[in-house]
């Protein structure tokens, strides 16, 4: 009778981690569903502002007045905009959770989840009328993705992740990819890191 009942147990616990461990990945799947419908909403915007100045916006523009990064000129609105706010992001999960029907109010990122390729910059620069149409590898090419900043920076970023551990990102051709650090580069026997430039350099 007692190894009986100390089977049931087993098996009760085990039953119970999987409910539990399901209802995670359902819960992740969810973000991650959630995180590329937002990649892709920002590359819709990208292709308008293309489409109307017919040059890529620049990654930032120094003051005076002030610093202007991309995100500003895609999206005067973004501060209110939950497309900009990836839900595994800790910063801007408060734009997920459930309304207060009783105390309404206008929810406001903390910042936005996303950044642009810090190497876009240097191209744009070098030539000032480059579309999105300009770029040698757009499948590879790497345009939006997860970033503590408005822009990607490749050698710094393989410190952050946040969808199972892994890099959330969107190239040129608008393909979602979803890569490891093992993905981007690799590691040098110093420890620093270096990257795939086909990921990262427009003319390449």
């Amino acid at each position: 009778m007692r190894n009986c009942k100390e089977m049931l147990c087993v098996i009760f616990a085990g039953v119970m981690l999987a409910v539990l461990m399901s209802g995670s990945l359902a819960r992740e799947s969810a973000k991650l569903a959630q995180c590329d419908s937002n990649l892709k909403k920002i590359m819709q915007k990208l292709h308008s502002y293309v489409d109307t100045y017919e040059v890529m916006p620049p990654v930032w523009t120094e003051p005076p007045p002030a610093w202007i990064f991309w995100e500003n000129r895609l999206d005067p609105k973004l501060a209110t905009n939950p497309d900009w706010a990836c839900p595994s992001d800790p910063r801007n999960a408060h734009m997920y959770a459930p309304a207060d029907p009783l105390a309404p109010t206008t929810r406001r990122l903390s910042s936005s989840s996303y950044g642009m390729n810090e190497r876009m910059h240097t191209y744009n620069s070098k030539k000032r009328r480059a579309t999105i149409h300009d770029f040698v590898r757009p499948e590879k090419l790497i345009i939006f993705g997860d970033s503590k900043s408005p822009y990607l920076q490749p050698v710094q970023n393989p410190g952050f992740r946040r969808h199972r551990d892994k890099y959330h990102f969107i190239t040129a051709s608008g393909a979602i990819r979803l890569y490891s650090e093992k993905d981007l580069g690799g590691r040098k026997p110093n420890g620093h890191f270096y990257v795939k430039n086909e990921l990262w350099t427009p003319w390449q």
